[in-house]
């Protein structure tokens, strides 16, 4: 037998409800509540299996109480089933996030087929935890806790017993991406807005914004993630056990270490190493763009002055694998192909430094319908009088 409670403002909605789920003969109402406050304080003591919950209440709407209901009792693995009874955009919301919702009036067979997908997650979810009972896995260390979240090459989030994240949709994703890339400036429910539904009118938009924190928070904690998306004092945070992610430790050192020594020549190898690709190149977004571009120009730079000390070094193999693989993932950088070109010539390599230069000349041409800067056309003069002059 289920146990469930309703929340509904008008108490022959919460009649007819109570009705209908007596009648199915599966579920047992606990509690009904016209209060939003006062099923926030009790909830937690009831410990329902599903919650019936009417979406348009003064004071507090029903998308806003399971956000609370959820930051309140994190442990709550109460099924929510939204009941409305007007309003296309919220129910375009719940399809498109697969969440549960019944429209009012409320009749038998939707009761019955709402009580139906609670059962059957409920079943699902028992077999689950009994398949990790005898899975024979020992209790998760604090190492195993750790979560890594990464950005650059594509947006991913895991920690390593976490089962993999199924968002429910691609707007799932990408409010979890964008909060991670403001992890430590909490974002209000307007600013999100502003950037991943600048288009939908004020309650179309706060209608999506809160079924998607839902469904995201249930995709977190379903994948046992060590990760909170948390709303306090007005705003919305993602947080999570481990170090910050790859983007802000890669921007913090480079911010703070401009110049390539012998001191911090390994750090700065290791991080540009973390550059596994733009940042989230999988997500189509204007609100990252300006991000990804100074974050590609810092990469950029900090490469080409550790190509540029690989080279004062005499590290002459090395330091052409590295040019080589940038020139191949950036064709067009000339800042790569100048450290290249500077490279065969302390080598003597004349024959090989004039086809790299005519292919650099191709390239910018080709693309841009430009010549090569004054500093390398200089340098390609030099080694062509060079040679005139052994002649």
């Amino acid at each position: 037998m289920l146990r469930a409670i309703v929340i509904d403002d008008e108490q022959p909605a919460i009649d007819l409800l109570k009705i209908l789920l007596a009648s199915d003969g599966r579920t047992e109402v606990v509690a009904a509540f016209r209060r939003p406050s006062e099923a926030l304080e009790q909830v937690g003591e009831l410990a329902p299996d599903a919650i019936f919950l009417d979406v348009h209440m003064p004071g507090m709407s029903g998308l806003e109480l399971a956000e609370r209901l959820f930051e309140r009792y994190p442990g709550l693995e109460a099924d929510i089933v939204f009941v409305t009874g007007y309003g296309h955009y919220a129910i375009e919301a719940f399809r498109l996030n697969a969440i549960n919702y019944l429209l009012k009036p409320a009749d038998e067979g939707r009761v019955r087929q709402t009580v139906d997908r609670v059962l059957k997650r409920k079943l699902s979810a028992h077999s689950n935890v009994q398949s990790n009972l005898t899975g024979g896995k020992s209790a998760p260390t604090p190492q195993d806790e750790y979560t890594a979240v990464k950005g650059f090459g594509g947006f991913k989030i895991e920690s390593r017993y976490s089962l993999p994240l199924k968002w429910r949709t691609a707007k799932c994703e990408e409010l979890v991406a964008f909060l991670a890339l403001y992890s430590d400036h909490p974002m209000s429910k307007w600013e999100i807005i502003e950037q991943l539904w600048p288009d939908l009118d004020a309650d179309r938009a706060l209608t999506m914004l809160h079924t998607t924190v839902y469904q995201a928070r249930k995709a977190i904690k379903a994948s046992k993630l060590h990760a909170d998306l948390s709303f306090s004092s007005g705003k919305y945070r993602l947080s999570w056990s481990g170090d910050p992610a790859d983007f802000k430790r890669f921007e913090a050192f480079f911010m703070n270490h401009s110049k390539v020594d012998d001191y911090n020549a390994q750090a700065f190898e290791r991080m540009l190493a973390m550059y596994a690709g733009e940042l989230y190149r999988d997500m189509d977004v204007l609100w990252c763009i300006d991000k990804r571009e100074r974050l590609l120009l810092l990469y950029l730079d900090r490469s080409r002055q550790y190509c540029r000390y690989l080279l004062n070094k005499g590290n002459d193999e090395v330091t052409e694998r590295k040019l080589r693989e940038l020139l191949r993932r950036y064709p067009f950088d000339e800042g790569f192909h100048e450290l290249m070109l500077g490279l065969l010539e302390r080598r003597g390599d004349r024959a090989g430094f004039i086809q790299h230069y005519h292919r650099l000349s191709d390239i910018l041409e080709r693309e841009f319908g430009l010549q090569p800067g004054d500093g390398v056309k200089q340098l390609y003069q030099d080694v062509l009088n060079a040679g005139k002059a052994s002649n």
